[in-house]
């Protein structure tokens, strides 16, 4: 490992080469200098060496200079196996709160129980800004807010509205589909299913999915464990103040290797509220056969939002906390993540 000298020069020499140089008349001569600028920049979001502050720092340089991990022809997914999709694999966890390990929960989350999920995929970082933008620019699609396809492009996207996050999984669906590029068993996930059943499409996560993929299957309450860390998310105690590029808290990886789940953004889920967001309507236990997977659900039904984000309390960036909003409702805190999975199949 580098020396913290050695980690703080490469910082220093990123965010100067992300303030003064104009990428389009660097020589090719001095592009592979650039490039392993970039590397830099990436290694020091992927380790802890530096404070929570300057990691984002870097992580917005990285995003002026163009961030490797989202290469730019594969519409800035992942440069990751299954392009960024984790295996959530079948079985039981315990979905929300038990008051005695956790203090802070609200009526909303109790009581904890378990359920049982299928195997499904779960994306390692939310929706960015630079994927929603290659969305907008290859479908032609409208974003309810103009601005949602703008800003740092390795920051999650903002501004979007559930309906226009559900309109970036159509069309991710249609395109893995058709795409050449795409992973074989991700193809045939796609197009003909598994075991013969219905093809799996590209949706928002049910809030079930989402739990169990932020917290694996043991309750714990935050990425880490059970107490509140602000260098393992981004939320008020981080100081950071808006939100950051994606992955820039490696400690907080879940048990499979998603990032940001706890912070920077809240995340739309496919999910069901109810109609008052003060009072849900669909409570625990989690039953997605009572009608909260109803995707035709009216816009006067709002929809469940997870994760909370950069400028909320460590009660909000639990794992087990949710909350409803108008399903038309976009903020710069309001993002999404997207998951891979036989239950969305009807969509």
């Amino acid at each position: 490992m580098a020396s913290l000298q050695d980690v703080r020069g490469a910082y220093l020499a990123g965010l100067l080469l992300a303030e003064t140089a104009d990428l389009d008349r660097v020589t090719d001569r001095n592009k592979p200098k650039v490039e392993l600028v970039r590397r830099w920049l990436v290694s020091i979001l992927e380790r802890e060496q530096l404070p929570a502050v300057e990691r984002a720092a870097a992580g917005d340089a990285l995003g002026r200079l163009g961030d490797p991990r989202f290469p730019a022809d594969a519409w800035y997914l992942p440069d990751k196996p299954l392009l960024g999709f984790v295996e959530v694999p079948a079985g039981t966890f315990l979905m929300g709160s038990n008051t005695e390990r956790d203090a802070k929960s609200f009526d909303e989350e109790l009581l904890q129980h378990e359920v049982m999920l299928q195997t499904y995929y779960m994306a390692c970082y939310p929706v960015t800004v630079g994927q929603f933008r290659a969305f907008v620019e290859e479908s032609g699609y409208k974003p309810t807010n103009p601005d949602s396809p703008k800003g740092v492009e390795n920051h999650p996207v903002v501004f979007v509205t559930w309906h226009d996050a559900l309109a970036y999984c159509k069309w991710l669906t249609e395109t893995l589909q058709a795409w050449e590029g795409t992973p074989e068993s991700m193809a045939t996930l796609l197009q003909e299913g598994e075991g013969g059943g219905s093809a799996w499409r590209v949706s928002l996560p049910s809030e079930a999915e989402w739990e169990k993929a932020a917290r694996g299957t043991d309750g714990k309450i935050y990425p880490w464990g059970d107490e509140a860390d602000p260098n393992g998310a981004n939320y008020n105690k981080t100081g950071i103040g808006t939100t950051s590029a994606v992955g820039c808290f490696p400690s907080g990886a879940d048990l499979y290797g998603c990032l940001d789940m706890a912070g920077n953004v809240w995340e739309w889920t496919r999910s069901l509220w109810g109609q008052d967001w003060q009072e849900p309507d669909f409570k625990y236990p989690y039953n997605e056969s009572d009608g909260r997977e109803n995707l035709e659900a009216g816009n006067d039904m709002h929809r469940v939002l997870r994760g909370g984000a950069f400028g909320d309390a460590d009660g909000y960036v639990r794992y087990a906390y949710r909350d409803g909003y108008d399903p038309n409702c976009r903020s710069r805190s309001i993002g999404f993540r997207v998951v891979l999975s036989p239950s969305s199949s009807g969509l």
